[in-house]
C-alpha cells in the first residue's frame, strides 16, 4: 500500500527539465546516475561545463533545476547564475560546490540561488531537491495567485520583516507571503529598493536593535539575540560595519 502510495506521488509530480553544469565528468555522471537511478520526473537532461555553456543551454532549453558548480570555466557560477536569473527568474538554481565558506554561501544567495549543497554532494540531496522542485511546480502549474502592486510587495516584505525580527527570516517565507518564487522576489525586490532582500532583512534588524540600546537597559547580548542574531560577536561585528560604531559606543554616545 505504502509503495502505491510512493509510485501516485511520483506520477503526479512535473516532470522537470534539469541542467548539471560542472567541469567534472564525473560530478555531471554522478548526479546523472542518482537522478536515473531514483527514477526522479525528469524529462530532459542536461550538461555543461562552463558557465557561458550554460546560459546559452538555459536560453535554448529553459531548464526549471540547474545544478550549477562555483568554480567553472568561462564564467563562474555565481555570475552564470545572475545572468540567468536576469531573463529566466522562475527557473531553480541550486549551487554545488566544494567550498565550505559563509562568504561563497551568501553571494550565491544574493545571486537568488534557492540552495547552496557542499561537495561531495549526498544522493538523498539531490533527490530531495528535484523532487521539491517538482512538488513546488505542481502546486504552482496553471495556478495564478494574487497579482501584487510594486509597491504592496515592497511594503508587504517591510511589515514581514519588522513583525519577525527575532526570527530566522528564509526566502521561501517572504516569497509565499507575496506570491512569487524566491528567485523572482529577489530580482524583482534589488530591482525596486536597489537593495538585496539579504541586506533589506539585516538593515532592519540592526535598525531595531539600535533603537533598544537607546531605549532600554537590556544587555548587548540580550539585545543581539531580539533581533534574531545568535552570535553576539557577530551582532557586534555587522552593527559596528552599519553604524560605524560598536553597540557599547553606541549605546554610550545616547548617554545610556
Amino acid at each position: 500500500m505504502f509503495c502505491l502510495f510512493l509510485l501516485q506521488m511520483v506520477i503526479a509530480m512535473q516532470k522537470l527539465k534539469i541542467l548539471v553544469v560542472d567541469d567534472e565528468v564525473v560530478v555531471r555522471s554522478f548526479i546523472k546516475s542518482v537522478i536515473e537511478k531514483e527514477n526522479l520526473p525528469v524529462k530532459l537532461l542536461l550538461q555543461a561545463d562552463n558557465g557561458r555553456d550554460a546560459i546559452t543551454i538555459t536560453a535554448k532549453y529553459k531548464p526549471d533545476l540547474v545544478f550549477m558548480d562555483i568554480r567553472i570555466p568561462e564564467l563562474d557560477g555565481i555570475h552564470a547564475a545572475e545572468k540567468i536569473l536576469i531573463d529566466y527568474p522562475e527557473t531553480k538554481i541550486i549551487i554545488v560546490s566544494a567550498y565550505d565558506d559563509f562568504d561563497y554561501a551568501r553571494t550565491a544567495f544574493r545571486a537568488g540561488v534557492c540552495d547552496y549543497l557542499l561537495k561531495p554532494v549526498k544522493p538523498i540531496d539531490i533527490v530531495d531537491a528535484v523532487r521539491k522542485i517538482s512538488a513546488y511546480m505542481e502546486d504552482h502549474d496553471d495556478e495564478a495567485g494574487p497579482t501584487l502592486h510594486k509597491s504592496d510587495i515592497v511594503r508587504k516584505i517591510d511589515e514581514y520583516v519588522r513583525a519577525n525580527l527575532d526570527k530566522p527570516i528564509h526566502l521561501d517565507d517572504l516569497a509565499n507571503t507575496v506570491y512569487l518564487s524566491p528567485s523572482h522576489l529577489s530580482r524583482t525586490f534589488k530591482q525596486l529598493t536597489g537593495i538585496s532582500i539579504v541586506d533589506f532583512i539585516q538593515e532592519q534588524k540592526l535598525n531595531a536593535a539600535a533603537k533598544l540600546l537607546i531605549s532600554s537597559e537590556r544587555t548587548i547580548t540580550e539585545i543581539a539575540g531580539l533581533v534574531g542574531f545568535n552570535d553576539g560577536t557577530y551582532f557586534a561585528t555587522c552593527f559596528k560595519n552599519k553604524m560605524g560604531l560598536s553597540p557599547k559606543q553606541y549605546r554610550k554616545t545616547h548617554n545610556i
